[in-house]
């Protein structure tokens, strides 16, 4: 099976260059030949970030799914007990114990137009649980990646390391969430092929 590449024009689009070619194993919708909710939710990720994002990009042929995971990006995402930066941090830590390539090039660029310094970036995007992270994060890091790798092996006790932490329990959900959110989302794109830009 080979790849097909996608690429993202982004002509008219500022301060934005023309992308690189991003690869994914199967077709996709051309922005030009977007219509009805493919055509909406690629309008609310230019307007998100510029251009349509390729890991949203390969969900085009299946418009429901499609919809429904940008719906739920936003939700996931969304600032609330926990910042943006711990759920980027989160999105990114998750990706790299799952290896997904694309997910962590994505978050790490995310978490650097965060501030987080890139010594610290390149830690979490190896070894996420030996980064070292302030104290909350770094508990809601570890958490994460364990959950991730021996779900399995959950109990009530690894809640409790999150609340001395300072997390109540509706910020407990929000980490549950995107936990589970990129779990997902790491899956689908590897078993998709979705790769970052070459150059």
């Amino acid at each position: 099976m080979t790849h097909a590449p996608f690429n993202c024009p982004g002509e008219g689009i500022s301060p934005l260059r023309r992308l690189p070619l991003f690869m994914v194993w199967i077709e996709t919708v051309p922005e030009e030949e977007a219509r009805g909710s493919v055509e909406e939710v690629y309008g609310a990720i230019r307007s998100a970030f510029g251009r349509p994002s390729p890991a949203f990009v390969a969900m085009s042929l299946y418009p429901a799914y499609l919809k429904a995971m940008w719906g739920l990006q936003r939700v996931v995402m969304a600032p609330g007990r926990l910042k943006v930066l711990e759920k980027e941090v989160l999105a990114l830590s998750v990706s790299a114990a799952n290896r997904c390539i694309y997910c962590v090039w994505a978050h790490s660029n995310r978490v650097r137009r965060l501030g987080m310094e890139g010594e610290l970036v390149d830690q979490l995007s190896q070894k996420p649980e030996e980064a070292q992270l302030p104290s909350r994060l770094k508990t809601l890091v570890k958490w994460a990646v364990r959950a991730t790798r021996t779900l399995a092996e959950a109990s009530p006790e690894d809640l409790e390391d999150l609340r001395e932490a300072g997390l109540d329990d509706v910020a407990i959900l929000e980490a549950a969430a995107v936990v589970g959110h990129f779990n997902h989302l790491n899956w689908v794109l590897d078993a998709l092929g979705v790769e970052p830009p070459s150059d």
